[in-house]
């Protein structure tokens, strides 16, 4: 006999009985626990770009993020930013183990439109690097870091480079990476 306080044997448990997909989508790839975390990471996801007059959501496929190099096309993704609460989360996790992030250099690997750049300014980052291929996303980035640098006080550093992630050769004081590129097989 169970107690009567014990969970139900799946978290989500309404949500697994209307689709194992979307089940599956928030507690395995997203991380989610609760229904009060999926609706803290809804509500962040949707006001994002609104609360930092950014412009950095929706998906853009691989033919229209504007490659130079036909190969780099062949084997890249489309673009899809990051989800604000999930990336916060691992920030507050880290900070458990740096304490501060304010000596540490942060390096994203495929920045896209600098969403995780700005999650990294946002969690106290001073230096903050992304790199990416794609000329379109670049530009975006660069224009989304000036919006939001330019209405803070904290003098934080970012630099975007169009530069291969296989090239790259980060500075001494990074140590904290993020990637958003897949392996490729």
């Amino acid at each position: 006999m169970t107690p009567l306080s014990s969970p139900p044997p799946y978290r989500f448990l309404l949500l697994n009985m209307l689709s194992d997909s979307v089940y599956h989508h928030v507690c395995h790839n997203l991380g989610l626990r609760r229904y009060s975390d999926l609706v803290q990471h809804l509500w962040e996801t949707a006001t994002f770009d609104l609360r930092y007059g950014v412009s950095t959501k929706g998906n853009i496929p691989v033919s229209k993020l504007g490659f130079e190099d036909h190969t780099v096309q062949v084997h890249a993704e489309p673009y899809s930013p990051a989800p604000p609460f999930c990336i916060r989360n691992a920030f507050r996790q880290l900070k458990k183990h740096l304490h501060s992030f304010e000596d540490v250099v942060f390096v994203d690997y495929g920045c896209g439109r600098g969403r995780v750049m700005l999650l990294a300014l946002e969690a106290g980052f001073r230096q903050v690097v992304g790199l990416d291929l794609s000329l379109s996303l670049l530009e975006q980035c660069r224009e989304n870091l000036r919006r939001y640098t330019q209405h803070q006080n904290d003098p934080a550093c970012f630099l975007v480079l169009k530069q291969n992630a296989a090239t790259y050769l980060p500075p001494p004081a990074a140590s904290v990476f993020f990637s958003s590129i897949r392996s490729v097989s």
